[in-house]
This record gives structure tokens, C-alpha cells and sequence, in this order.
């Protein structure tokens, strides 16, 4: 039955219970392992795939089916011998960055990893919903300075304090008169748009005021020590190796007053969605895909499919209560706690924020209720809290860090009719949040509780606060006198808002998707090209048409560059440019071309091109010659793909900060992406023909003086002789 029930190509299981999916991936596992298919088994980070190999292994051995995990510390030796198995468990970003690795290897024989067959993925909807289009980067070196985020930060903190204090002058001002005279609406103008040519400034700019005003501490990110570590929006665990993106991180940093890093080349990138969908089948298992449901199936074609429990669900849900204020919810919250730790049920309530759970924690030990926290602050004594938190009488306040990935387990001596209450402060963007918070309470068959505590100044219910308060037919005074809504009524409202939430999410990650397949798909391409080339090592005949091609498109696109349709009386200038680029960077001679008839001209440089060529790899060797040209062209491409990546990104930071809808604003960067590729390849083109034309060989004429070689930040990746720093990006994993 549980094998029947297993994930399967094409299909996301869902099960409520949120226990055994590591035993339930087993089955999906070996049936595609005996079937000769190798399986990647994605986990959450190295200790779940280590734990879960190594739990699991004996069970794969018995059928006959080799496994092992591929871990962050491992040398690249002990991960091709891992990759070998049948079965592999590793994190996404460790199975990421080795297959971006392998695109940055020049022979067949340096890669890791075997073609990318079954991936199972264990928390499905976090790891291919929430974190789909963050990008797994690897980093090279560093991109300019810092003194630009110190020297904005100030600037704009200024800005924003003398801001303040003109729009409550003009806010008094419009109270008292109604001056709209041109000259008013022009300052006003003014003040909007500031500078708005210069990109480089508006860019710095628009980051710092990000960091100032929308970015929270404690909320989006912590300090530590020197250091800015971000905070997971959806599981409330801290990021050590995540970093924002486009020189936000910068502006952070410099807002808080730490250590300024600076930002990094990017040699090679993927999202998570790009990486999964290289795999020729996809399923995954997680206890919150069903409302998820429809994400599923138009991103990646899977069926939600719902596993039934294995026990009755004896969890009692409270309908939600909403208090007139923040301070009346708190103050409930309290008292319910209070009266649960009397009777020596356990209790974990849930937080949105660090600061809301340490606000609420310094409420209970005013009244004297021993509690313990735990957020992105306190997750060195995780472990210990997530024990404890089952024992009698025990009170956690947590972020949503304790709804996944955690089990709480009840005392052996605890009344099993009071088991685990579960009480919610906040209604969360994500209702699977939610759905996951209260789900570990009422396990197994276990007794359990939720209720949820809300208040009219809440984010998301304060956008509904006039219609709730017209349900006077659900107002209610609790025990402690204070002034509530509850009732079927108040419980539909806030369904509604939890149902607008989790539209608004998925149309924000609909834009993410449209912007981040662009670039998913041009490194795709870009692998395809490289592999085609890696391939070439084996049929070095192909190398010569490859040569003649480039030479043929450089030689059109000189003629049409110096000597076009439009050449009129300056043609002896335009030919004289020519000639010297020829000259300068092909080595090249074209004086006797001066005059020809402009149709036949490509050709003919063309023929002078290729004649340089052929004098190289007389000297060369015709052996020797194919090969020096796949590793120069490889070597191009390592040199110039980080600098189209870069384009790539400041395209879409400019496209971010315009005002167009999101069809035009997508279709718009689209354009400028492609027309940012084909200049790429162009590019490499030119250079490497520029390299191997003008090639020093040796007096012997039998080789290259000078052997070509990869990059120096290629050839560290790829030596992978020690275990490299690993940082991630908000948005990235960064690898340096």
C-alpha cells in the first residue's frame, strides 16, 4: 500500500500528516533504481540527506541497490563516486552547483555528475513553489568597491529624515489651502523624479532607499556580529549563506553599520526550477501541496495527488477570534496561555517575526510562565528546544521555523486527550504556512489543538477591519472582558483574506517565473553549446567547419560594420578603419581589397582569414591545430559568459524600476535579453578568432609557445583540491 502510494514520475504527494515521507520516498526511490533509472533524492540541506542515506541505505542493499550522499564537505573525487551509485541524496544547492561545475569543464572526463535521470523532492512546494526562482550562483571575483554604499547611505538617510519633514509641510500646507498652481505641482515634480538619467545613480539610489524603507531587521534579516544573515520568508530559518542581489546587500549592510562586502562576478547561474526541469522526470512529497495545487500543475506538469492518513485526525481547530487591537490580542494570547500551562498541556504559538516573538516571550515572563524561544536568533539550541517542546507544561513561542522540517513529540506520560495546542497570532501570505504550523499538532492519531488569535491592526486582516466590524452579530466579550470577533462569519472573512493573500503570492511568483526563465533559458543554451564543443574532443574533424563558420560570420560583420549599404564619400576613411582593425587584431592585410565591389567583400575577407588559419596550423601541426582552437573557443566563452550574465542582471534592474505593466515590462526585457545573447556570441566570435589568428607559436612549428589554458577562477573551481566557502544569494547561492 505505502508503495502504491509513493510519489511517482509526474506527480506530487501530499500528505497531511507531514510524518514518513522520508520512508515513503524509499519505495518511489527503488522502483525507479531497479528499473535502471538513477535517482536524485533532493533534501532541504546536507543533514537530511546524510541522516536519510544512512537510514535508508540497508534498505536499498537489501534489493540490491547501491546509495550514498553527496555532502557539501566531499572533494570532487569522492563526488564522482558518489554520483556513480543508483541512488544519491543531496541538497539542491550541493546537486546545483556540481552540475554548474560541470559546465565549466573543458573535457568529458572532468564532470561529476551522470545525465540527470529521477529527482525526488522532499518538501516539494518549499523547494519548487517558494524557492523555485532563486538562483544557485556560482561567484568569482569581486565586482568594484564598497565605498558607494557608505557614501549613498548617508546621502539617503539624510534624504529620507529631510523628506519626513517636507511631506508633513506639505501635508499641513495642502490641509490649509488648495494651491495647485503649475509652479507647486512642478516642485512637487521635481522632488518625485529627482535625477532620473543617470541609471548608475538610480540604481545605488534605489537601493539604498529599499534598504531604509522596506527592508526590516529582524523581519527580513538579523545581524550578527559583523555580518547581515537574511531570514527565510518561509520557514522563518536564518540564510548564513544568502545574500541579496544587484548591491541591495551592499546597502544593507551599510544601513547597519557592519562590514561592507563587496558584490561578486557571477561565472555561472541557474534557478532551482532551470536546474529540476534538466531532469527527464520530477515528483516530490510534502504534508502542504494541495493548495499549491494549480502552481503545480502549469509549472512543471504535476498532479497533487492525496495521500489518506494512516490514523483518524483527532485535532480540534478553534475558529479564529479578532481583537479591536494589537495590545487586546497579545494580552488573550497571554491568558491562554496561562490557563493551558495550569492544566500542563504543552503549548506553541506561532510568530510571524523575531521581534514579534521576542515582544510576545517578554510577556509571558512578566507573568511568570517559563517558556522557551526559538527564531532565526536561537537556532543553535533548536534541537534542545524542539525536544523539550512536547513535555508537560511546556511553552515555545516560535517563528514558522517550528511548521517544517520539525517533530514535536509528546511525552510518553502526557494525556493523550490534551495533546499539543498550537495557537497562531497572525495570518500568514502563504495559507500552506499555515497549514503546516498547525500540523504539528493532532499527529499520528494523537490528540491535538489549534486556535488562532487575530487583531484588527494585523497586516492583512486590517484590510478587511470596516467589514468585520459590521458582523455585530459575531461580537463576543472573552473571559478576561476584552472585545472579540468570532463566528462562521469572521471565520469566511478571514478565508478570504488568506485566499487574496495566496493569489497575490502566486502572481508575484508568476513575474519572478516570466523574468528568471529568460535567463534559465539562455544558460541552457549557452551549457548546449558548451557540451557540443566538450564533445568535439573526441571528433576533432567537426573543428575545421566550426573555424570556417566563425570566420565567415566575423568576415560579414566587418564589411557591414566599416563598409555598409550607406558608405558614401568618406569610403577611403571607413576602409582605412577597417584596415587597421584587421591589421591590429587578425594580423591581417587587406590594402589590395581597397576598391572591390562591396558584394563580393565578406568573401574575400574571408578568404584572407582563413588563409591566416591555415599558416597557423601548418606551424601548429594539423594534430595539434583542432585542439588548440576547441580549448581557445571554450576559454572565450569562461571569459565573456560572467560579463553577459552581468548584463543580463542590470537589464533586469533597469527593467524593475520601470512602470510598465507586467506583459510589456516582460516582452521589453525579453527583446533586450536576445539581442544581449546574439551580441554575446558575437563577441566570442571575434575575440576568439582575434586569439587564434594571432597565436605565437614556437621555432618548431610543432606547438603553441604559449598552451592555452582555462581561466584561473575556472581552473580553482575545477581542481576542487579543499572544501570551498559556500554563499548563498536572496535571491542567490553564491559559491566564491
Amino acid at each position: 500500500t505505502a508503495g502504491r502510494q509513493a510519489p511517482v514520475p509526474g506527480q506530487g504527494g501530499a500528505d497531511g500528516r507531514g510524518r514518513g515521507q522520508d520512508r515513503a520516498i524509499a519505495f518511489a526511490a527503488a522502483l525507479h533504481a531497479v528499473l535502471g533509472r538513477r535517482v536524485h533524492v533532493i533534501t532541504a540541506n546536507d543533514y537530511l540527506a546524510d541522516r536519510d542515506a544512512a537510514l535508508l541505505g540497508p534498505v536499498y542493499r537489501s534489493l540490491g541497490l547501491d546509495c550514498g550522499a553527496v555532502l557539501g564537505h566531499m572533494e570532487r573525487r569522492e563526488r564522482r563516486h558518489i554520483y556513480r551509485r543508483g541512488i544519491i541524496y543531496g541538497a539542491m544547492r550541493e546537486l546545483g552547483f556540481d552540475h554548474l561545475r560541470d559546465h565549466l569543464g573543458t573535457a568529458p572526463e572532468e564532470r561529476v555528475q551522470q545525465p540527470l535521470d529521477v529527482a525526488i523532492v522532499d518538501e516539494a512546494d518549499h523547494a519548487l513553489i517558494d524557492e523555485a526562482y532563486t538562483p544557485l550562483i556560482i561567484s568569482g571575483n569581486p565586482l568594484g568597491g564598497t565605498r558607494w554604499a557608505v557614501r549613498v547611505n548617508g546621502a539617503v538617510a539624510d534624504m529620507i529624515a529631510e523628506q519626513r519633514v517636507l511631506a508633513e509641510g506639505l501635508a499641513q500646507d495642502l490641509d490649509a489651502n488648495d494651491d495647485r498652481s503649475p509652479e507647486r505641482l512642478r516642485l512637487l515634480a521635481k522632488l518625485i523624479l529627482a535625477n532620473p538619467d543617470n541609471k548608475t545613480l538610480r540604481q545605488h539610489v534605489s537601493q539604498a532607499l529599499h534598504a531604509h524603507l522596506l527592508q526590516q531587521r529582524d523581519v527580513d534579516y538579523l545581524v550578527d556580529d559583523d555580518s547581515v544573515v537574511l531570514i527565510d520568508q518561509h520557514t522563518g530559518r536564518p540564510k548564513p549563506d544568502s545574500i541579496y542581489q544587484h548591491g541591495l546587500q551592499q546597502a544593507v549592510e551599510a544601513r547597519e553599520g557592519v562590514t561592507v562586502q563587496p558584490e561578486n562576478e557571477t561565472l555561472a547561474q541557474i534557478s532551482v526550477s532551470g536546474l529540476v526541469s534538466r531532469y527527464g522526470q520530477v515528483a516530490g512529497i510534502t504534508g502542504t501541496a494541495e493548495p499549491a495545487a494549480g502552481e503545480f500543475r502549469r509549472k512543471y506538469g504535476l498532479v497533487v495527488a492525496v495521500v489518506p492518513p494512516a490514523h483518524p485526525l483527532l485535532r480540534t481547530s478553534i475558529p479564529p477570534a479578532v481583537y479591536l487591537s494589537r495590545e487586546d490580542k497579545l494580552a488573550a494570547v497571554v491568558d491562554e496561555v496561562e490557563a493551558r500551562h495550569r492544566t500542563g498541556q504543552p503549548v506553541l504559538v506561532g510568530t510571524r517575526t523575531v521581534e514579534q516573538s521576542e515582544e510576545l516571550a517578554g510577556l509571558l515572563s512578566e507573568r511568570r510562565i517559563p517558556h522557551r524561544v526559538l527564531n532565526a536568533v536561537t537556532t543553535h539550541t533548536e534541537a534542545a528546544i524542539v525536544r523539550d517542546a512536547g513535555a508537560f507544561g511546556a511553552v515555545t513561542v516560535a517563528t514558522h521555523m517550528a511548521g517544517r522540517g520539525t517533530d514535536i513529540l509528546l511525552e510518553p506520560n502526557l494525556d493523550d486527550r490534551m495533546g499539543l495546542c498550537v495557537m497562531g497570532t497572525e495570518v500568514h501570505d502563504s495559507s500552506r504556512i499555515t497549514l503546516q504550523l498547525n500540523g504539528r499538532s493532532g499527529r499520528q492519531g494523537q490528540f491535538g489543538m489549534t486556535q488562532t488569535f487575530l487583531s484588527l491592526e494585523d497586516r492583512l486582516v486590517n484590510l478587511d477591519a470596516e467589514a468585520i466590524l459590521k458582523l455585530a452579530n459575531c461580537r463576543r466579550m472573552d473571559a478576561a472582558g476584552l472585545t472579540c470577533y468570532t463566528g462562521p462569519d469572521v471565520s469566511r472573512r478571514i478565508q478570504q483574506l488568506q485566499d487574496a493573500a495566496d493569489r497575490e503570492g502566486e502572481s508575484q511568483r508568476a513575474l519572478i517565473q516570466d523574468y528568471a526563465a529568460e535567463l534559465d533559458h539562455q544558460t541552457h543554451l549557452y551549457h548546449q553549446r558548451r557540451q557540443e564543443l566538450i564533445g568535439l574532443a573526441s571528433d576533432t574533424e567537426r573543428v575545421r567547419p566550426m573555424c570556417e563558420q566563425v570566420v565567415a560570420k566575423v568576415a560579414s560583420r566587418l564589411a557591414a560594420k566599416h563598409l555598409g549599404p550607406d558608405v558614401d564619400n568618406d569610403y577611403a576613411v571607413r576602409f582605412g578603419r577597417m584596415q587597421a582593425e584587421l591589421r591590429r587584431d587578425f594580423g591581417v592585410e587587406c590594402s589590395h581589397l581597397y576598391g572591390m565591389d562591396l558584394g563580393l567583400l565578406p568573401e574575400s575577407l574571408a578568404e584572407l582569414l582563413t588563409a591566416q588559419l591555415d599558416r597557423l596550423a601548418s606551424r601548429c601541426g594539423g594534430s595539434a591545430f583542432p585542439e588548440l582552437a576547441r580549448l581557445l573557443y571554450l576559454q572565450v566563452c569562461g571569459e565573456l559568459w560572467p560579463g553577459h550574465l552581468t548584463t543580463l542582471r542590470d537589464l533586469l534592474a533597469v527593467q524593475l524600476l520601470s512602470g510598465s505593466n507586467h506583459k510589456s515590462s516582460v516582452a521589453a526585457y525579453i527583446l533586450r535579453c536576445t539581442g544581449a545573447w546574439n551580441a554575446f556570441w558575437d563577441m566570442v566570435d571575434e575575440e576568439f578568432l582575434s586569439r587564434l589568428a594571432t597565436l605565437q607559436t614556437g621555432a618548431s612549428g610543432t606547438q603553441a609557445a604559449q598552451p592555452v589554458k582555462v581561466s584561473g577562477a575556472t581552473e580553482r573551481l575545477l581542481a576542487m583540491d579543499a572544501p570551498l566557502p559556500v554563499d548563498e544569494g536572496h535571491g542567490s547561492i553564491t559559491l566564491i
